[in-house]
This record gives C-alpha cells, sequence and structure tokens, in this order.
C-alpha cells in the first residue's frame, strides 16, 4: 500500500514537472531548491522525513518508517 501511495505522488509530480529546461514567465531570478520536503501526515512515517530531489533526468522521493527503515524511489524521465 504504501509503495503504491508514492508511486501515484510520484507519478502525479512527475507528469506536472515541464519536460524542457527553463521556466515559463513569469520566472523567478533564483533557481529553485533541489529539493523538498514532503508533509505528510501518515502515521507509518517518520515526521520531518519525506524529500523528492528532482534532478534532469530523475525524480528521486525518500523517507523513513517508523519501525526505522529507510526507503527510495527513482523514477527516471
Amino acid at each position: 500500500m504504501n509503495r503504491t501511495v508514492v508511486f501515484v505522488g510520484a507519478v502525479h509530480l512527475g507528469a506536472s514537472a515541464p519536460l524542457t529546461p527553463g521556466c515559463q514567465p513569469p520566472c523567478e531570478e533564483d533557481d529553485p531548491a533541489p529539493s523538498y520536503e514532503i508533509l505528510t501526515d501518515r502515521p507509518d512515517w517518520e515526521p520531518g522525513s519525506g524529500r523528492v530531489r528532482v534532478e534532469e533526468t530523475r525524480i528521486v522521493i525518500a523517507y523513513t518508517t517508523t519501525d526505522g527503515s529507510q526507503w527510495e524511489v527513482e523514477y527516471t524521465r
């Protein structure tokens, strides 16, 4: 079940990401941050452990569960 939720979230994130480099006007002067924090109230995730790293050709989602297991999922585009 957890992998399904992460997969669905990553698919939506990947589908909304532009396929061309750069940004569409209006662009901010600073580059966007390379990683983002996932805010969730899932009871099986360690609070504050969810991270999304967006790179040119891949998206990496990482988190830790309350039992101490660390998970990382990579999607290429």
